[in-house]
């Protein structure tokens, strides 16, 4: 795998920076897998496919209290559609449209503690440079999840890939439609680290503001790209 692939693959991996979606689908044939640990004993795997040349579908499953002594909560299953509508090029930015159905924490009142995106519409451009790349993305979002606030919110995201063994990422989403929120939405951060040709890892920091019930908690997310 040469280094530009491995680059694309440390980025796309999920096709999320950490909770935020980003503007790469898998391609044609492509499929991809994610295990996610989160705070509470709460376990959520991903696996999304390729079924057209930059269209992928996915479904999720999971639940909180998956491990650990609390009473387990499972979420109904989810599902994940992202089509990129432009690829980029030397001036041109990447845009993907999609729907993700999947929320994170304890579910309760008709939602998710972190809502999930619903439709979404968001646009970003990488950048290369000697030994990697730097990305950044923004969008647009309407969640389903809206018995208590308004559904529109807006999100953002940058990675920076670094030769074919790192990645750092950030995302912040000022969580405009969640009355739980405070008045600083959620910033998150991680480190991501290629572990095998097709294997990443992630060490993530979420809520570092501390504005949701769980605070600032910590995540590992083990994702595998791989082709049929």
């Amino acid at each position: 795998m040469n280094l530009a692939a491995v680059i694309l693959m440390i980025s796309q991996c999920g096709q999320y920076t950490v909770d935020q979606p980003n503007t790469r689908a898998l391609g044609h044939g492509e499929y991809g897998a994610t295990l996610r640990f989160g705070p509470s004993g709460g376990v959520l795997g991903y696996f999304g496919v390729g079924v057209l040349d930059r269209f992928s579908f996915g479904l999720s499953l999971g639940g909180a209290n998956v491990l650990g002594s609390e009473d387990l909560e499972l979420y109904n299953p989810g599902v994940q559609i992202k089509a990129q509508i432009l690829t980029g090029g030397l001036l041109a930015p990447e845009w993907a449209v999609g729907f993700d159905n999947q929320g994170f924490g304890s579910r309760g009142g008709g939602r998710y503690m972190i809502k999930s995106k619903g439709f979404y519409s968001t646009v970003g451009k990488g950048f290369d440079f000697g030994g990697g790349e730097f990305y950044i993305n923004g969008g647009l979002n309407y969640t389903l999840e809206n018995d208590d606030e308004s559904s529109l919110d807006i999100f953002f995201g940058q990675e920076l890939a670094i030769m074919d063994q790192f990645a750092l990422l950030a995302e912040y989403n000022p969580a405009l439609n969640d009355p739980r929120a405070g008045n600083g939405g959620y910033l998150n951060a991680a480190l991501r680290i290629r572990l095998a040709e097709s294997v990443v890892l992630d060490f993530a920091l979420r809520d570092i503001l501390g504005n949701s019930a769980e605070e600032l908690n910590r995540l590992i997310k083990i994702g595998y790209q791989g082709s049929f």
